[in-house]
């Protein structure tokens, strides 16, 4: 099955399952309706292509999701994010349960930049189970959301000509051991133009010239990483702690800050040390109880 994002106000999320898989040239879709009770069941679209009507009209009762934005597939939960409402989703595929996973409130705190805010790309890192979410808006944060609960700023993308950006793509390599994520409109050696020539308007995206983006790589080892040892690794809570963060400049965990200068233009990371027990300022953060065996995630399709 093919899970899909609708980036689109009044969006909702959509499951696809083909006639004859691998081939996704026939199937059904359907539209995901959540239940008071966190239920989750699926109604058929009677017009796939929405030549009529469009597809999230089509499905009497379907959950609206509003701005859905990355979606990600790991060890039989499917993960998903609504920018419109600052929202992190999960479902159960085994049990069809429905949790709510990160609700965030920037605009009720005041604060632009609060924890997790503007939620887009998200990825998961299949050692630990931890959360990747990434701001679109916000301050430009790759944020974990664990298992546990727990919620921390990773890294922020700082510097001049990343100021309309976004954080995009956050992705581990197969081997966990690196961590890629972009700056989708971060400045460049070359002008867009020059990139991709039959691309126009340019505006449509808010980038222009020496705009083409740039991609960060981290590399590990990261939590949960699988090592040589024979007993079982356990990974201890960092001694130093956030408390309460209203402002992630100061929610970033301590330590290097790995900020240079390069050829693409003062571009920065600061990147904290791990995560950090912190109260989650900005919105409500929910557990999630599952198996973490080590399997790899699977990218699903999103908007």
């Amino acid at each position: 099955q093919v899970y899909l994002t609708e980036d689109n106000g009044a969006g909702v999320f959509y499951r696809y399952t083909p006639t004859a898989y691998p081939d996704l040239s026939a199937g059904k879709l359907e539209a995901c309706i959540v239940a008071a009770d966190g239920s989750v069941t699926w109604g058929a679209l009677t017009d796939p292509t929405g030549a009529t009507v469009p597809t999230r009209e089509q499905v009497a009762g379907a959950t609206i999701f509003p701005g859905n934005e990355g979606c990600w597939y790991d060890q039989g939960w499917v993960y998903f994010t609504s920018k419109g409402d600052h929202s992190v989703h999960g479902i159960d595929i085994a049990a069809q349960k429905y949790t709510l996973l990160w609700k965030g409130d920037p605009d009720g705190l005041g604060v632009e930049g609060a924890v997790l805010s503007h939620v887009d790309n998200i990825t998961v890192d299949a050692g630990s189970g931890d959360l990747f979410v990434a701001e679109d808006g916000g301050n430009m944060e790759l944020v974990i959301i664990t298992p546990e609960g727990a919620l921390a700023p990773f890294v922020r993308v700082v510097g001049a000509g990343h100021e309309l950006s976004e954080m995009t793509g956050p992705v581990f390599n197969p081997s966990r051991d690196r961590l890629y994520f972009s700056s989708q409109r971060g400045p460049s050696t070359r002008d867009l133009t020059e990139i991709m020539p039959s691309f126009a308007p340019i505006d449509a995206i808010g980038a222009s010239g020496m705009q083409a983006g740039m991609t960060f790589e981290i590399t590990g080892p990261f939590r949960g990483v699988a090592t040589t040892q024979t007993e079982t690794p356990v990974t201890e809570v960092p001694e130093t702690t956030i408390a309460s963060p209203v402002d992630t400049l100061v929610a970033a965990a301590p330590g290097d800050d790995d900020s240079s200068d390069d050829d693409g233009g003062g571009a920065g990371v600061t990147i904290g040390i791990g995560v950090a027990a912190v109260v989650a300022v900005g919105g409500v953060v929910a557990f999630r109880k599952r198996r973490i065996d080590g399997a790899s995630g699977e990218n699903t399709s999103g908007s």
